[in-house]
């Protein structure tokens, strides 16, 4: 909305462009005195932004739980959130997501392949059966042990 008394003035491209050079042109004229020039010497430097970006985290490892057949799974992160939960079919694909470690239930282990980080999981290895039951944090290393069995590596423990 355009203040009172004040009108409307159209002007063709040829007098924009001379209107737009007589404000931001060092010229002698009219220009000078309707708009402030200035030179890199006269502007002050800008201050530094110091926003904190999310740098990405150096040992995160994405976490891929496909399935090749019927399985029941119960996944949940570190604050006890489900992030899967009940029965997969054939052909599900899940990334998981939230807070490791991950508290991990699988059932029908032959049906279910897991990679971290882009790197084969072995799931029959800690599997009972066809059920494993293991926690699983990927920023603490590879390793992968079976139910009573020691291993130096703390991404696995059997006993969620």
């Amino acid at each position: 909305m355009r203040p009172k008394g004040q009108e409307s003035t159209t002007l063709s491209a040829a007098e924009s462009s001379e209107v737009i050079e007589e404000l931001t042109d060092g010229s002698e004229g009219a220009g000078k005195d309707k708009a402030s020039t200035s030179t890199a010497q006269d502007v002050e430097p800008l201050a530094a932004v110091n926003e904190e970006v999310d740098e990405p985290d150096p040992n995160y490892k994405e976490i891929v739980i496909s399935f090749d057949g019927t399985s029941w799974v119960d996944v949940r992160d570190s604050e006890r959130k489900y992030m899967l939960f009940g029965e997969m079919k054939k052909g599900d694909r899940q990334v998981l997501e939230g807070t490791p470690p991950y508290s991990v239930i699988i059932g029908n282990v032959a049906a279910v392949q897991i990679s971290v980080g882009g790197e084969a999981f072995d799931l029959k290895a800690l599997s009972k059966g066809n059920v494993a039951r293991f926690t699983l944090d990927p920023g603490k290393g590879e390793g992968a042990k079976a139910e009573g069995e020691r291993s130096t590596s703390s991404a696995i423990d059997p006993n969620p």
